[in-house]
């Protein structure tokens, strides 16, 4: 327990750890001590396995020998090897958690997780559909409020964007629009919101994107409010508006210096923001050496969640590259998107876009059809797939 009330001593934590490891070597087949000192493994003593590290497979691994039967440990080790990206391993112990525990939501989810992460898209919305059915029978059940439960909130931003992953807007634009409409008391949750405002200017509607910006902007937290003026700025952008862009980035960067410990969860954004400004003002050199950087980072950021975020982030930076007359830097964009993911539908529109704009048919036609065929699924009136006909 002080371990956990101060999660900057490294002392403490270190001590936290001889505890466990003494108890260990008493009773070497608890396997509750043993999960104990997997999770011991983080860096924060609180961690409740999301946020496993490699250092923790050897206790979850001899865990499951210990009570093979028992989910839990099958959990967290499917969290610790997506953070370490092994996740052929992951999908493995994902699947014998949702097997184990299917009336979980969260086992459902973690499956999720991984189905998605190994472009079994179709699969995964099924187990995010599982998941949110068996939340929302929990809800009404237990009589809870959906903004006191995380889980329920979270579940609903991934199966949203796997509906826009595979261009179904109209799902994907009703369970974003519900879930930015639950509050919560997660600092994490609430920057996730944004998710809301990014998904409307994917679809062109940059007025729309703006108003739900400017309702982050008003939240208490500094950091919420700076993602709100980050996203406000790109609407503001979209809509040829240059100068309010330039003055949301500043007040998002005002409230970041206010709160320095969370600012890294927002510094990507922000940095993508300047990249595009320094586009549009023809800094082409800076402005694609600062998306550059942007793209290094979000494609760095471990676990499934940043995995799929980022894929969006290079969809968008290949956008305002189109937009802005930058058509090289479009290239690159797509071709991160490639790297990033191959089996997106958006990655080979992209490409196909810049191909159309060097006037390489056959590569146009090749991704085009790519596209079509990963958009099999999709909204009949996907604009999209109009531009495609």
């Amino acid at each position: 327990m002080a371990a956990e009330a101060a999660p900057r001593d490294t002392a403490l934590l270190a001590t936290y750890r001889n505890a466990l490891d003494a108890a260990l070597a008493k009773w070497p087949d608890d396997v509750e001590l043993v999960v104990s000192r997997g999770l011991a493994e983080s860096p924060d003593a609180a961690e409740r396995g999301q946020g496993s590290r490699h250092g923790s497979v050897r206790f979850f691994e001899r865990a499951v020998n210990l009570a093979p039967e028992q989910f839990a440990a099958h959990h967290f080790l499917t969290h610790a090897f997506e953070n370490a990206g092994r996740t052929s391993d992951a999908l493995v112990q994902g699947e014998m958690y949702a097997r184990m525990a299917p009336q979980v939501p969260h086992a459902r989810h973690m499956f999720g997780h991984e189905l998605r992460r190994s472009g079994r898209i179709a699969e995964a919305i099924a187990e995010f559909e599982a998941a949110d059915r068996l939340e929302v029978e929990y809800l009404e059940r237990e009589h809870v409020p959906a903004a006191h439960d995380w889980h329920y909130h979270h579940n609903l931003d991934l199966l949203a964007t796997s509906y826009q992953y595979v261009g179904r807007m109209t799902k994907a634009e009703e369970l974003l629009r519900k879930a930015f409409a639950i509050p919560s008391n997660s600092v994490e949750q609430e920057f996730n919101k944004r998710e809301w405002p990014v998904f409307l200017l994917g679809r062109g509607r940059a007025a729309d994107a703006l108003t739900a910006a400017i309702e982050m902007t008003a939240h208490p937290s500094p950091l919420i409010s700076a993602a709100g003026h980050i996203e406000a700025g790109e609407a503001h952008l979209a809509l040829n508006q240059p100068r309010e862009a330039v003055d949301d980035a500043n007040a998002a960067l005002r409230l970041m210096r206010s709160s320095p410990e969370g600012a890294g969860l927002l510094e990507p954004a922000l940095q993508q923001l300047r990249g595009e400004l320094l586009l549009r003002r023809g800094q082409r050199d800076q402005g694609r050496e600062t998306l550059q950087q942007v793209a290094r980072h979000v494609r760095g950021a471990p676990g499934p969640d940043a995995w799929a975020q980022a894929l969006f982030t290079l969809e968008a930076i290949a956008r305002a590259a189109r937009e802005s007359g930058y058509w090289d830097v479009a290239e690159w964009a797509a071709q991160q998107m490639l790297e990033h993911d191959p089996n997106y539908a958006g990655t080979h529109y992209a490409l196909g876009l810049v191909a159309r704009h060097n006037s390489n048919h056959a590569a146009a036609r090749a991704e085009f059809d790519r596209a079509r065929a990963l958009w099999a699924q999709a909204d009949s009136g996907l604009p999209e797939l109009q531009d495609l006909k």
